[in-house]
């Protein structure tokens, strides 16, 4: 199957509808036609906006086509929900727009104007007395106010870097915060057998390779 030809077909397809988030008749999505991962910018022309699951069918492709480990995170992202839950193919566009949905502030929230009942705000305070929280779940919430919702209380290693916050490491990395804490904690003396990694990599441990984490 020729899956370039297939995934220049549909970057054409979205250039060719002219969709901006605003001018969009649906949900959209801001799709880089080159991977920033691989060199890509975000110029206008590297820029098409595409459905939820044109989205994910683009990131599907571009793994299909190049098989290296910017395009392979970039799909295993979309395949997991906020609580790192794997999701079958049906259910991604679906929880991709109700995930915008939720994070909407202001007059474009479905409840702008309306709020919630007194009935249900009564509700949801009966939900919540009596309940105790842990020092280590104050201390998240502490921190996610203050914008470190990835913040340790150690220090993380990686190849491209050192530091506290998994969001910044993933970023640098190019990967999910969640193999952040697979390689540097849980599988930092295991050696590497897996194919789906660099072949270069097998027979030594991730920490040889420069992932480890350092508790304070």
């Amino acid at each position: 199957m020729n899956y370039e030809r297939i995934y220049n077909n549909l970057i054409t397809r979205g250039k060719e509808r002219g969709w901006t988030k605003k001018s969009a008749p649906c949900y959209v999505e801001r799709h880089h036609i080159l991977p920033r991962s691989m060199g890509g910018g975000d110029n206008k022309e590297n820029i098409v906006y595409l459905t939820a699951k044109e989205h994910f069918v683009a990131h599907h492709l571009l793994w299909r086509i190049h098989r290296n480990r910017q395009t392979y995170y970039a799909l295993v992202c979309m395949l997991h929900d906020k609580r790192n839950n794997r999701v079958s193919f049906p259910e991604i566009p679906r929880l991709r727009e109700k995930a915008v949905l939720f994070a909407r502030r202001g007059e474009n929230h479905p409840l702008y104007g309306i709020g919630h009942t007194e009935e249900a705000r009564k509700k949801m305070s009966q939900s919540h007395k009596g309940k105790v929280l842990s020092s280590e779940t104050r201390c998240r919430m502490s921190n996610a106010r203050k914008g470190n919702l990835c913040q340790s209380k150690g220090v993380y290693h990686t190849p491209k870097g050192s530091g506290r916050s998994l969001r910044e490491l993933a970023h640098l990395n190019h990967c999910s915060t969640t193999t952040i804490q697979e390689r540097c904690k849980r599988r930092s003396n295991t050696v590497i057998v897996s194919k789906k990694l660099p072949s270069h990599w097998r027979g030594k441990t991730f920490k040889e390779l420069g992932w480890w984490y350092e508790p304070d």
